[in-house]
């Protein structure tokens, strides 16, 4: 994995600037990274949902491998120049991407905005803890299924090392919002003490 790991999936969902190019070999990162995700079971689930609900995906050249979602229903893959060897990485951002859009199925409503009432900040913790458990369940199963642990090193890369844990371990969805809570305290109260 490259130094700039620390940006992937950094600003999960964020959008990114207008102006991005379609990666000139989107067909094949697409049917790549679709073939490695339908390799796990999540991610035949999560396959199976998009082609239910026919998800639009959309590849765009980047720097880093990343994805957003655009209007709550379209992936966008944001893919390196080449055409990489190993379609993990793509395969988790597509999988995450797709989570995403699920989310508004299942009955979370939101833009991934600032919340500003009590409900909108439970709903937003929900989305975001499971966003996090998907990254982790994805990871998991490659780890399982394809013996690649290398997606557990991006997950805890990105601060997410003590969520997997107790994931693995068969943690709950409670018992991983409670982890990702005590971290946000910790953060906001380091914040606090630098500024």
């Amino acid at each position: 994995m490259s130094d700039s790991l620390h940006h992937t999936f950094g600003q999960i969902g964020a959008v990114k600037p207008v102006g991005s190019l379609t990666h000139p070999q989107e067909q094949a990162i697409l049917t790549g990274a679709r073939e490695t995700l339908f390799r796990i079971p999540f991610g035949a689930e999560l396959i199976e949902f998009a082609n239910q609900h026919t998800v639009p995906v959309k590849v765009l050249s980047a720097r880093d491998i990343d994805f957003s979602v655009i209007d709550a229903n379209q992936v966008v893959i944001y893919a390196t120049p080449q055409v990489p060897a190993d379609f993990h990485m793509l395969a988790m951002a597509l999988g995450c991407g797709f989570r995403q859009v699920e989310h508004k199925f299942i009955g979370w409503p939101g833009d991934g905005s600032q919340p500003k009432t009590p409900l909108e900040a439970n709903i937003f913790l929900s989305k975001s803890v499971d966003n996090i458990m998907s990254m982790c369940r994805i990871a998991h199963e490659y780890s399982s299924v394809d013996g690649y642990s290398q997606l557990i090193d991006v997950v805890t890369k990105l601060g997410y090392g003590d969520e997997y844990k107790a994931y693995k371990s068969g943690g709950r969805f409670e018992e991983i919002s409670q982890i990702f809570i005590k971290r946000a305290k910790e953060y906001k109260e380091l914040e606090k003490n630098e500024g």
